[in-house]
């Protein structure tokens, strides 16, 4: 059951990220990969009705881990080989050079900074945990899925094999289960037919016992009789 559960909410887990004209544009927090443009900038398409903040947290380059603590933006909820990017919906940023024009917030990281952490790059790939989103649309500029990463919307024939796969996963436990009781109950079996195996060779072999025993009495009465009447 425990897999069954496991497999229903992978199937059904909504995508952090899509690509939109011009970058990536982030849905939900969480783990996610990016291929990223030489520059890391993001993009707060802010409106009247924004709240919330973006603090999304990015690997950092394991050559400068000796010296990790004399950057600004090491720590808070990261994961320890992780640094902070923080732009609030108020206008303020933290671990970027940020500006504001045609109403949009823009927050560049600003590589080779003696400030922040050096980003972590293969082959154009980057990591990313996404902590905390606006309810503004967040695009990373210049951004793209990695292929395996792409989405594809979802319709409801995406989720028709959901049944089946179920129904073949609980058959398989019942199936091991109807074993398990099998196995069990002949187990059982055996036990008892030896008991019972045991029990009637102990009774045949007091039977005999006793015959011969009756056997021999009626022996030895039948000598003395035959002396006794050959002596008269």
């Amino acid at each position: 059951m425990f897999v069954i559960c496991c497999v229903i909410r992978h199937i059904l887990a909504t995508d952090i990220a899509r690509e939109v004209e011009g970058g990536v544009q982030l849905l939900k927090t969480g783990s996610i990969q990016l291929i990223v443009p030489d520059i890391l900038s993001f993009t707060i398409k802010k409106d009247a009705s924004c709240q919330g903040d973006l603090e999304i947290c990015y690997v950092y380059d394991p050559s400068v881990r000796a010296k990790i603590r004399t950057y600004i933006n090491v720590g808070t909820m990261c994961p320890p080989d992780s640094c902070t990017l923080l732009m609030t919906h108020s206008g303020s940023a933290f671990g970027l050079g940020s500006e504001q024009h045609n109403g949009n917030f823009y927050g560049i990281l600003v590589e080779g900074s003696s400030v922040s952490c050096p980003r972590y790059i293969v082959d154009g790939r980057s990591n990313f945990t996404i902590l905390e989103l606006p309810t503004c649309p967040v695009i990373v500029e210049g951004a793209m899925l990695p292929k395996n990463e792409k989405t594809k919307p979802k319709t409801a024939n995406s989720i028709v094999w959901i049944i089946p796969v179920c129904v073949g996963l609980f058959l398989l436990y019942c199936y091991y289960w109807f074993l398990f009781l099998y196995a069990i109950k002949e187990t059982a079996g055996r036990t008892t037919n030896t008991s019972q195996k045991v029990f009637w060779q102990q009774s045949i072999s007091a039977k005999y016992c006793h015959l011969g025993i009756a056997e021999n009495t009626y022996v030895k009465k039948y000598s003395i009789s035959r002396r006794q009447r050959e002596e008269q």
